[in-house]
């Protein structure tokens, strides 16, 4: 699927994510507006893994899905190759947000490498609440994202 509209007057990223006890992920959108305000959201990429085995509390493995989320929108930016306006990093765990937006000097074990990585990948992303963005991570099928308006177009 493209998400091209000719002449563009602004483009935004947003990127998305979410971690449950069976898989976390990342999904981003593109969100363009023409000089006519015409408004096109479609989705991008995503990218979702299998929970450590290892047990981990729902913050750390939202502090992944936010590290994952990270990773893919730094690699997509670089490769898009296209000017976007203004690029907004939402998560649904207020604790991975408070963590990511918390010094990493501060931070104790685990935690902190972490979030120093994706402070550093990304020190100017736009890091905020959402309530939620599951579907990437609650073993959602093919059949039901390829009928769901809300997943390719926000």
């Amino acid at each position: 699927m493209c998400a091209i509209i000719t002449n563009l007057l602004t483009i935004d990223l947003h990127c998305f994510c979410d971690a449950s006890d069976k898989a976390y992920g990342a999904v981003l959108y593109l969100c363009s507006i023409n000089e006519s305000g015409e408004v096109q959201t479609s989705i991008l990429c995503r990218k979702s893994k299998v929970c450590p085995i290892k047990a981990a509390t729902s913050p750390r493995l939202e502090l992944l899905a936010s590290l994952l989320l990270d990773r893919l929108a730094s690699m997509v930016i670089y490769i898009i190759q296209v000017p976007i306006n203004h690029i907004y990093m939402w998560t649904d765990s207020t604790i991975a947000l408070a963590w990511i937006k918390t010094p990493h000097e501060k931070l104790k074990t685990y935690v902190p490498n972490r979030v120093k990585t994706i402070n550093t990948l990304c020190p100017n992303y736009d890091w905020r609440h959402v309530n939620s963005a599951d579907l990437i991570s609650r073993g959602t099928s093919a059949i039901h994202l390829v009928n769901n308006s809300l997943w390719f177009h926000g």
